[in-house]
Parts: structure tokens; C-alpha cells; sequence
């Protein structure tokens, strides 16, 4: 069986931080559309980084961590996960 759990996280400001490291860069304009980060010297498209983001956010919000897979490559997982806890009742 294939769960999927839905989480609201915060969108705003995600240009304005780096996928790689969390380092805030500042505020850029629409016209600006790579992403580059002076502390860690990280470069991608911006919509790409934003998108990053948005995930490590995700991730965080539930403790997720990643494994290593028998052939090296990333798996992830989820250390604990109570879906009421992410899910308050409006």
C-alpha cells in the first residue's frame, strides 16, 4: 500500500533562503532567476531552489530522514509520523 500524507507548510520568502544550506540571500527581483548563495557558493534555477525548499520544509515539519539504499542512493523515510498531530481541526 502507497501512503501519501499532505502537509501545509509556510511558501512565503522561499527565494529568499538556500536549499543547500539555509542561509538567508535576500529578496530578489522577478526578473532575477537563478538562485546563488554567498556562504555556500549553491546555484540553481530559482523556481528550482524555491521548490527545494518547500520540500526541506515539508521534511522537517515531520522528521523525515533520509536512508541509504543498498545501491548508495538516497531512500527516504519517515521516523514518526502521527497524522493528527500534523492535522489540527479547524
Amino acid at each position: 500500500m502507497n501512503w501519501r500524507y499532505y502537509l501545509k507548510v509556510d511558501k512565503n520568502g522561499t527565494s529568499q533562503e538556500c536549499p543547500n544550506c539555509g542561509a538567508f540571500t535576500g529578496k530578489k527581483s522577478l526578473s532575477e532567476r537563478v538562485h546563488r548563495c554567498d556562504s555556500c557558493g549553491h546555484i540553481e534555477p530559482r523556481d528550482t531552489a524555491s521548490a527545494k525548499v518547500i520540500e526541506n520544509r515539508g521534511k522537517n515539519a515531520v522528521g523525515l530522514t533520509l536512508l541509504e539504499n543498498a545501491c548508495g542512493g538516497d531512500l527516504t523515510g519517515i521516523v514518526q509520523l502521527n497524522l493528527f498531530d500534523l492535522v489540527k481541526s479547524r
